[in-house]
């Protein structure tokens, strides 16, 4: 995702925290819509996600499960700036 930095799999408890959080954003039937930053160095999509016009990487930032990547800001436009400057 997009301008966020969440824990990754050796961070055992915080990652399938962070990962339960994402599903339960993420319902299954959901009209998502994917905005493409870009892909990363491995050819894998890198991009916001929204639901209903509600960014899931903001609300991963708001619930405590991902941290803005400060390096990679401007890509999201104002989706995280906002929270970040609060």
């Amino acid at each position: 995702m997009a301008c966020l930095d969440a824990p990754e799999r050796k961070q055992a408890s915080y990652s399938a925290a962070s990962t339960n959080r994402l599903k339960q954003l993420l319902l299954r039937g959901a009209n998502v819509q994917v905005r493409q930053v870009e892909r990363d160095r491995y050819g894998r999509l890198v991009a916001e996600v929204f639901i209903d016009n509600k960014s899931i990487n903001l609300q991963m930032v708001k619930d405590g499960q991902a941290v803005v990547y400060r390096q990679y800001l401007n890509a999201c436009g104002a989706t995280l700036v906002t929270i970040h400057q609060s």
